[in-house]
């Protein structure tokens, strides 16, 4: 699989803090073994967020695209995981079409909270929640890329909780926790 097990990504550095932050003391441990930040540093970082953007002045809310207080106060604590979590928006199409692959059709598909940040896309189509959240908090492109949930919850905007990653490099991630939510493991065998 894909992923740095040992890399704790509250040492990654935002506009919000320059140097990182300290990891969190209770981390997030997923169910395949991933560190992530949990409750005690998703709790901070978005009160520092919020604190940020209710004294921050309009000159630097123009130069830098923020959510503002509303939408951020949309945004719901996991008090297990710590995952920032926005409302998903449901339609009753939630499965996948008959057009689809035959080996998705008619399962479940994930659905992603949005939030559109003046100046944060340039593509209007590009507002889902998470990929805003991380293109605004590490302020980075995200064109080509996809973004990843690493705690596995769609509706989770955290962007500690996401990594952005290559198309390939995602369908892989994808196709390797179906396995894995099937109770199949995958076995590398080098035997001579």
């Amino acid at each position: 699989m894909g992923y740095d097990f040992d890399i704790r990504q509250e040492s990654y550095s935002t506009f919000l803090h320059p140097n990182g932050l300290p990891l969190d003391p209770e981390p997030y441990v997923t169910e395949w073994g991933l560190i992530l930040p949990g409750l005690i540093t998703a709790r901070y970082e978005l009160d520092c967020l919020m604190s940020y953007i209710k004294n921050v002045f309009r000159e630097e809310i123009k130069a830098r695209p923020l959510p503002t207080i509303k939408q951020l106060g949309r945004i719901a604590l996991n008090e297990q995981t710590g995952c920032w979590e926005l409302p998903i928006y449901k339609n009753g199409h939630d499965v996948h079409p008959k057009t689809a692959n035959r080996n998705t059709e008619g399962k479940p598909r994930a659905r992603y909270g949005s939030l559109m940040v003046r100046g944060a896309s340039p593509k209007p189509t590009d507002h889902l929640a998470h990929r805003t959240m991380y293109s605004i908090m590490r302020q980075v492109e995200l064109t080509g890329l996809h973004v990843d949930h690493l705690c596995r919850n769609a509706k989770c905007c955290y962007h500690r909780h996401l990594e952005a990653v290559t198309v390939k490099e995602n369908t892989q991630r994808i196709h390797e926790a179906r396995i894995l939510s099937n109770g199949q493991e995958r076995i590398n065998y080098t035997g001579n």
